[in-house]
């Protein structure tokens, strides 16, 4: 619905044209102030309450000044050893206190259906986020559902994770396949990274072209062509075949490779950021950002366990960021 207001009209004109919006504003106001009051009523002074509740005390008296001209009486009786409520006061605390019952109510009729699913639920998860971000997501996922029991391997190794058993798998990269689902949990930026070591007396590449003259540690499931993104200065998109000196079937062997200075790698940023920052590895043509890859939940379309399944994909999409495929 798209509200249009005539901005010549008297402000007395707008208040009867619209009530509900200002009445939807002034309850969500008032529902805070309320709150506050309580508080003030619990705590015995307008200190107390603001220290519990991390504001100053002229922020907690604004809110109970904003209370009393709402109701046009006043609550509190003020003076410098103690507070006492008014009659209307002590009226109106039942009425603030039944109010934050019935949230806590609510937040724990939540909490208990969350922890009423249960279940076990195994999940491929490829072995670079066993130290990422992404890791505390999963532990969240624990956390508010503590009664499914998760299963979880690290492998970069993906191609038959459904006939393993697997109710959902976190990959890089889409799987082709009509048989399974595919929801896109966020994209990645990859970099490339030698050891000093490795470098020394060798030229630093200055263009994807070079990079075929280094030594390259693969990971098996990897395509051997970089592609190299446009950037704004009319740099067209650029790919370059890569010869590897050695295949690994995961990404922390690769890392652990370069560490002992026998090639080039590619890793995602967040996995090698340390590394970079603490020079143990340096990191190879900075100016030419890599193609980003996505990070896909992927799980059976004919899922045994969709409940505890979709639960956990919708719980990685909203903790990670995401846009459905």
């Amino acid at each position: 619905m798209k509200l249009t207001i005539d901005t010549k009209l008297k402000f007395d004109n707008i208040l009867f044209m619209k009530p509900s919006i200002l009445y939807n504003r002034t309850i969500i106001d008032s529902l805070r102030s309320m709150a506050v009051f309580v508080k003030v009523v619990e705590s015995g002074s307008f200190k107390k309450a603001a220290n519990a509740l991390a504001l100053s005390p002229s922020v907690v008296s604004h809110h109970i000044a904003r209370l009393e001209d709402r109701i046009d009486k006043p609550l509190i009786y003020r003076n410098t050893r103690n507070l006492a409520l008014t009659g209307d006061g002590v009226v109106f605390l039942q009425a603030a206190q039944d109010m934050l019952q019935a949230a806590n109510t609510g937040f724990e009729l939540i909490s208990s259906r969350t922890k009423s699913i249960a279940g076990e639920l195994r999940i491929a998860l490829p072995t670079a986020l066993s130290r990422a971000r992404y890791f505390e997501a999963i532990t969240g996922f624990e956390n508010e559902y503590p009664n499914i029991t998760l299963s979880l391997s690290f492998s970069d190794r993906f191609s038959s994770h459904i006939e393993d058993g697997y109710d959902v798998a976190l990959v890089f990269g889409k799987i082709a396949d009509q048989s399974l689902n595919n929801l896109l949990i966020s994209n990645t930026n990859r970099v490339i990274i030698a050891s000093p070591k490795y470098l020394e007396g060798k030229s630093m590449p200055q263009s994807p072209e070079q990079l075929a003259n280094f030594d390259w540690i693969w990971l098996k499931n990897m395509k051997t062509i970089l592609g190299f993104r446009p950037d704004v200065s009319g740099r067209n998109k650029t790919t370059v075949a890569i010869n590897p000196r050695m295949f690994v079937d995961n990404s922390m062997a690769s890392r652990r490779l370069v560490l002992e200075n026998l090639g080039l790698t590619i890793l995602p940023d967040f996995v090698a950021e340390e590394d970079i920052a603490s020079g143990r590895v340096s990191m190879i043509l900075p100016d030419w950002p890599l193609e980003s890859i996505g990070l896909y939940a992927t799980w059976p379309r004919t899922a045994m366990r969709a409940t505890l399944t979709n639960i956990f994909v919708e719980f990685m999409a909203d903790k990670l960021g995401t846009e459905a495929d």
